[in-house]
């Protein structure tokens, strides 16, 4: 299978909140999976539709910032069982940025990119 990528992706393990804009309520948390600079995957506990568009909160994990938003879409989600002390399901997601601070992106990106090697 043929990677069709545009953008490096790295293991990240940012803290998400994330609010569905066409139905805003309370914030609900999430963590990443990997980040890349096209999208992100996130570990959820509901299964989103395809074409859901999200308000992503995104944690920094730089001292001098706190939290960047962004805003994505759905593209793809799949059912994971967690087996273990503490059995469950949540769902990878994944979210393609439709908009978000390149900047922001670049710095979180550096961080995790660096602790990969």
């Amino acid at each position: 299978m043929q990677e069709r990528r545009m953008f490096e992706r790295v293991q990240s393990s940012l803290k998400i909140q994330y609010e569905i804009v066409e139905n805003p309520q309370d914030a609900k948390k999430a963590t990443s999976k990997d980040l890349g600079g096209g999208g992100i995957r996130l570990a959820l506990t509901e299964n989103l539709d395809i074409g859901t568009h999200l308000k992503l909160n995104i944690e920094i994990p730089e001292k001098k910032a706190k939290s960047t938003i962004a805003y994505g879409k759905v593209v793809w989600s799949r059912k994971v069982e967690i087996v273990g002390t503490k059995p469950g399901n949540y769902y990878e997601t994944g979210i393609e940025f439709t908009q978000v601070d390149p900047l922001t992106l670049g710095r979180i990106f550096k961080v995790f990119s660096e602790k990969d090697k």
